[in-house]
């Protein structure tokens, strides 16, 4: 009876230090969207958008991710708070550079325009 009542108490703890984990990363992270300059493209019969590739930096200028073309939807990714650079190329393949920072906010948009 006491092994059971220890294992009850022990399993409980780990899912109470799970949760607050869990609660720790939502509360440290953010959800970008990047919308990257787009293409339309015939794709068996059927028009879709293609958004351009782009890579991420942090603040280090350490590459964090590339991330290729993408069809039908911007990418979305999970980034922790801070402050960050997308390097992708215009249309005449001339190399673009924007910064941005998260920050406390949940979600944001960031929108590359060519120009």
């Amino acid at each position: 009876m006491r092994i059971k009542i220890f294992i009850i108490i022990i399993l409980t703890l780990i899912n109470i230090s799970m949760i607050s984990a869990s609660e720790i990363e939502k509360n440290n992270y953010s959800y970008v969207e990047i919308i990257t300059p787009i293409k339309t493209v015939y794709d068996d019969g059927v028009y879709r958008i293609v958004f351009s590739a782009f890579s991420l930096y942090n603040e280090s200028d350490e590459k964090i991710l590339d991330c290729g073309e993408v069809y039908d939807y911007a990418t979305i990714i999970k980034v922790p708070h801070g402050t960050y650079k997308i390097k992708f190329f215009n249309d005449k393949g001339e190399l673009i550079e924007r910064k941005f920072t998260t920050d406390d906010k949940k979600f944001i948009n960031i929108i590359l325009n060519i120009e």
